[in-house]
């Protein structure tokens, strides 16, 4: 009998745990990506060639970032509504794969300092992809699964309540970062 209160509350832990991982991938990716897109407002100078690589890398990642968190909102809507909806996994695991590609990408950019060596020095070691993409796949697809699979009266609260908070990771335009 305790071997199965462990077991369940495992089960049960399981999806918050899932969801926690996801929104803290999202968070991290946010404040990396905006806090170095600041940094290169405030001391790179506009008229540099790098400048400009650097806002055409940022808007890469905010346009592949939003975009995998609105396939990942639509696919949360289709398994609600249709509870033999199969998940679109390779799918899922591609947006999120490009998307987090494009967030570290431009991150190396800026730790490379866009390839001039001889303004602000940065000391910040070697340079390591920020987010790991499967452990981001793996909290989704966990996160959508226990949706998917919950009693029809929790989904739309469920949903409702992870679009609030996945709408809060989207990075902010280029020009309104203050």
């Amino acid at each position: 009998m305790l071997l199965f209160i462990a077991f369940t509350s495992k089960l049960i832990a399981q999806p918050e745990s899932s969801l926690n991982e996801l929104l803290s991938i999202c968070k991290k990716a946010k404040t990396e990506s905006e806090d170095n897109a600041r940094f290169i407002k405030q001391f790179w100078k506009a008229e540099e060639p790098r400048y400009a690589d650097a806002i055409k890398l940022y808007n890469s990642a905010r346009a592949e970032f939003d975009g995998w968190i609105e396939f990942y909102k639509l696919e949360t809507t289709m398994a609600i509504d249709d509870k033999s909806y199969e998940i679109k996994e390779d799918r899922l695991k591609t947006k999120i794969d490009d998307a987090l590609s494009a967030v570290n990408k431009f991150n190396t950019y800026y730790y490379n300092d866009g390839g001039n060596n001889s303004s602000v020095a940065r000391n910040n070691g070697p340079i390591v992809p920020i987010i790991n993409v499967s452990s981001c796949f793996d909290a989704a697809l966990g996160t959508i699964k226990f949706i998917h699979g919950a009693k029809k009266e929790k989904q739309e609260q469920m949903k409702k309540e992870l679009h609030e908070k996945l709408e809060r990771y989207q990075l902010v335009v280029f020009n309104e970062i203050k």
